[in-house]
């Protein structure tokens, strides 16, 4: 009996490392074309399954934002030692919580999601000899470690 193909699945954790350096580092990278293709197909279906992970994220937020104290720093209005202009800096939440707020979001990033994506067979030994042939530099080992989930090394 034939061995069933091992799908990619990775946790929610990915959602939040979309827009870091590293995923547009690998993106912009020359790999072997059908390496590159993989790839940015799942890449893809990370930003598609984003959604949800940030609609509940922002959800987790509102229920753990200590409005009071949000309220109470808008009230204050410019300042001049940080550069505020009578609003909170973007991304900044204040908290009832801090502890439970963390607990649950680390439930959330921990969620495993199928992407219904083959893994990417991968001879290392054939990786390293095409990026050497065509002038490239070998992954690092960040961009490793982001890559391991989608690779099924042979």
């Amino acid at each position: 009996m034939a061995k069933k193909k091992e799908t990619i699945k990775v946790k929610n954790v990915y959602c939040e490392m979309l827009n870091e350096p590293i995923t547009r580092q690998i993106l912009a990278r020359s790999l072997p074309t059908k390496m590159g293709y993989w790839i940015g197909r799942a890449v893809e279906k990370i930003r598609q399954e984003s959604k949800a992970y940030g609609d509940q994220k922002d959800k987790l937020i509102k229920e753990h934002e200590d409005i009071k104290k949000r309220d109470e720093e808008k009230k204050k209005g410019d300042c001049s030692v940080c550069g505020r202009k009578g609003e909170l800096p973007p991304g900044q939440t204040f908290l009832k919580d801090a502890l439970a707020f963390q607990k649950e979001q680390f439930v959330l990033q921990e969620i495993e999601i199928g992407l219904g994506i083959n893994k990417i067979k991968i001879d290392l030994d054939e990786l390293e000899k095409w990026l050497e042939k065509h002038n490239e530099k070998g992954l690092t080992g960040a961009e490793f470690e982001f890559l391991l989930p989608f690779f099924e090394i042979k």
